[in-house]
């Protein structure tokens, strides 16, 4: 309860990982029905379940898995996207995700909401919106780390009732700019009120509520910059100190 889909992406979506998918589903004491789907198919079979389950809930089971899938589906993969994606569903529900890998070697995972390493920004509480509920904000200053090709730019990302919508808020043309579009914040923002477009998690209507949280975050956006003003001074006058012990070092 509390982390089930609402999108209908993923019902559609195991063309991406087989041909064929079977899915068991039982309510409370009734009885379990069974849907069958094939890709590329728009039928779909539907009728009584006549095994037995342990009582009320969902199997999924996705035969002919392609073989590109079975290399890039692992368990860790499969773990760091959950964690980002499902991040605040699962500190909401307190739903417990265990992903059990069964091949060579076996491995048991569990999926834990995603952690944020930078510095939490303090100034940036519930972001008011007109007329809207206001804006959940976890907004961090991104640390400085040794960058690697495969390591993602920090990010701010959207959510809507916990789950990720948007990995970075600077592809939307209202937030192509600064703070957003540096490396320096990392951190979610969490607004009910977004209304995705069809199909995607990924676009958003651009009605009244859509606009009314562009204009509460413009009013942060001078705190933000402001606090991140502050940051790289800091680390300029650290870096500036660790120069002249390292020239004091090398006088002496």
């Amino acid at each position: 309860t509390g982390v089930q889909g609402e999108f209908g992406i993923g019902l559609l979506g195991f063309w991406s990982i087989g041909r064929e998918l079977e899915m068991i589903s039982q309510a409370g004491d009734g009885p379990a029905y069974l849907m069958t789907m094939r890709s590329g198919s728009r039928a779909y079979d539907r009728r009584r379940y006549l095994g037995t389950r342990p009582g009320s809930g969902v199997d999924v089971t996705i035969h002919e898995v392609h073989r590109e899938a079975q290399i890039r589906l692992t368990a860790e993969k499969l773990q760091r996207y959950l964690s980002e994606e499902l991040r605040e569903r699962i500190r909401r529900s307190g739903a417990t995700i265990t992903l059990e890998d069964r091949l060579p070697p076996r491995k048991t995972l569990e999926v834990k909401p995603a952690v944020f390493k930078g510095e939490p920004i303090a100034e940036i509480g519930p972001i008011l919106v007109d007329d809207h509920p206001p804006v959940r904000a976890e907004l961090y200053v991104a640390l400085k780390e040794a960058e690697s090709p495969e390591a993602e730019r920090p990010a701010v990302g959207l959510y809507r009732l916990g789950t990720r919508v948007c990995r970075d808020i600077s592809d939307l043309p209202e937030f192509a700019h600064e703070p957003w579009t540096g490396a320096g914040l990392e951190g979610m923002l969490d607004y009910p009120d977004f209304r995705l477009a069809p199909a995607t998690r990924e676009g958003f209507i651009p009605d009244g509520a859509y606009h009314a949280f562009v204009e509460a975050l413009r009013r942060i956006e001078p705190v933000l910059m402001d606090r991140l003003q502050l940051e790289e001074e800091a680390r300029s006058e650290s870096a500036s100190r660790s120069l002249v012990k390292e020239l004091q070092s090398a006088f002496t």
